[in-house]
């Protein structure tokens, strides 16, 4: 697949869409929602692990938004909307 082709199909498209189903989740206190936008933020974050900046850095959103997952689990919103923040 072309670079540019898969940068534009899972890169900031997924991005903003994974955003929104997570913030949907914590709102409705639906951690499968956060889990599934934490699924979809995979692909995007493991391309920006491949840049200098980001590398190893990238890796901890996903993980950030299990944490949140977590946090909404236990209906402790102040936690999951801390978690979601970076």
């Amino acid at each position: 697949m072309n670079p540019l082709l898969a940068q534009i199909i899972f890169g900031w498209p997924l991005f903003i869409i994974s955003v929104m189903i997570s913030i949907t989740g914590i709102l409705n206190k639906g951690y499968g929602l956060v889990l599934l936008g934490t699924v979809l933020i995979i692909p995007y974050t493991l391309s920006l692990n491949e840049t200098r900046t980001f590398y190893g850095f990238a890796l901890l959103i996903p993980l950030l938004q299990l944490g949140c997952a977590w946090a909404v689990k236990e209906d402790n919103d102040v936690w999951a909307w801390v978690l979601f923040a970076p």
